[in-house]
Parts: structure tokens; sequence; C-alpha cells
């Protein structure tokens, strides 16, 4: 994939993941139910990391925004632990199922900075 796609396909999976959605009718996997509150995060980490972008583009203050993203990550890794601890006490590990908290909030940080340099 072109590296010029991943920003648009990052910030459309992230729209994606505010949508609302329909409950479950039965109890998940907890290796789902897991992911799924990874992917409940990461929604509103990217909303978190759009705002401090959106912030930066009225203040120019670029301290201010690496502090708000360092706090989101921080946050984002915070709640994947507690939803990774949740798994193992029903025997399951989804510690691997995707990156880590830290490499995801750079990825959604990369993506609408590139956004914010295409729309200028």
């Amino acid at each position: 994939m072109p590296n010029a796609a991943r920003p648009a396909m990052l910030l459309g999976l992230c729209a994606a993941l505010l949508l609302p959605r329909n409950a479950p009718a039965a109890a998940p996997y907890p290796v789902r139910a897991c992911v799924t509150k990874k992917v409940e995060a990461t929604a509103a980490a990217c909303r978190g990391i759009l705002l401090a972008w959106a912030q930066f583009g009225r203040s120019g203050n670029g301290a201010a925004r690496t502090a708000a993203v360092a706090h989101i990550g921080h946050g984002l890794a915070g709640r994947w632990g507690v939803v990774e601890k949740i798994a193992a006490s029903k025997g399951v590990d989804c510690s691997e199922t995707s990156g880590t908290a830290g490499e995801t909030a750079t990825l959604l940080d990369s993506a609408a900075g590139a956004f914010v340099d295409r729309s200028d």
C-alpha cells in the first residue's frame, strides 16, 4: 500500500470505529471482548489525537500537542492493560492480538499529522 494512502485509511478506520453498533445477542468470546474494548479505546484515542492536532492548528503550540498525544498514549496503554487483565482472568491472552498501545498511538498521531499536512 502506498504511504500516501495510509493516513487516509487510518483516519477512515478511526471514523468507522466511532459509528454506533448493535449489541451482540450472546456473550462474546473473551478474546473478542478484549479486542472490542481495545478498538473502543483506540477510537477514543484517535478522537483525542485529532482534537490535539486541531488545537495545535489554532494555537501553534507544538509542545502542548506533543504532551497531549503522550498523555493520550499513556491512557490508551492503561485501558489496554485493564482489558488484557480481564481477558487473562478468563484464561485467554489477547496481548498479542495487536501492536502495543504506544505503537498504535504513534500511528494515529502520524496519520493525523499527515492529514493536516495534506490539508494545508
